[in-house]
This record gives C-alpha cells, sequence and structure tokens, in this order.
C-alpha cells in the first residue's frame, strides 16, 4: 500500500512539474531535470522520495533527492 501511494504522489508532481513549474518555484529547465530523476525512482523508494520532497521548491527537491543517492 505504501508502495503504491508513494508511486502515485511521483506521478502527480511529474504532472504538476509538466503542466506548471512555475507553480511550484522553478523553471522548465530544472523541472525538466527534477522530471527525469523522477521517472528513474524506483517503486521501492518513490514513497521516501515524495515525502523527501514534500513542500519544497524544484530546486530544493533536486538537491534533497540527489543527496539521498535515489
Amino acid at each position: 500500500m505504501v508502495r503504491r501511494n508513494g508511486q502515485i504522489a511521483i506521478q502527480k508532481n511529474i504532472k504538476l512539474l509538466k503542466e506548471n513549474p512555475e507553480k511550484v518555484g522553478g523553471d522548465k529547465d530544472t523541472a525538466k531535470e527534477l522530471i527525469e530523476l523522477l521517472e528513474n525512482i524506483s517503486a521501492d523508494q518513490a514513497w521516501i522520495a515524495a515525502h523527501a520532497m514534500a513542500g519544497l521548491s524544484i530546486q530544493k527537491a533536486l538537491e534533497t533527492l540527489n543527496s539521498m543517492r535515489l
């Protein structure tokens, strides 16, 4: 269940980043980089990644996820 919730959260984040990156504090180039990272996160790590980046700007989310080496 937790695994599926993480995957759903990642999919929603990707959709938001594609549609309106400015809404989450970033630009299209930075959003593209974060989308690529999110698309490569395994299902087992999706929940952790979704919670680690919750409420962060695109740049801070990138920094957080990269520091976690997901």
